[in-house]
């Protein structure tokens, strides 16, 4: 089975032995280097799953609160967000594989 792998630092050295590994094994490899842009856009699907895990990291470093680690309440109604992003990037990658 094919899968989507994303590398960052993939220009050269590790990186892109990974890069090139993962490729020769049939993966389809999106490289993100400071040295080299290009990622492709067209795959919609796998754009939108990297960005809502993105604001799904920074939302649960920041709320605490649920787990009782802080004690500000301005981040007591975050943890429902994270789990909607969650939510959302899981539905989103089962709509993609048919599944």
């Amino acid at each position: 089975m094919s899968r989507r792998v994303l590398i960052t630092g993939g220009a050269s050295g590790l990186g892109r032995a990974l890069a090139e590994h993962h490729a020769a094994a049939g993966d389809r490899v999106l490289v993100a280097d400071r040295d080299r842009p290009g990622l492709s856009t067209d795959d919609r699907p796998f754009w939108e799953v990297f960005g809502l895990f993105r604001l799904a990291v920074i939302a649960q470093q920041t709320y605490r609160h649920h787990h009782r680690q802080t004690r500000n309440p301005a981040f007591r109604n975050l943890w429902p967000a994270v789990h909607h992003l969650d939510h959302r990037c899981r539905t989103t990658i089962r709509r993609t594989r048919g599944g």
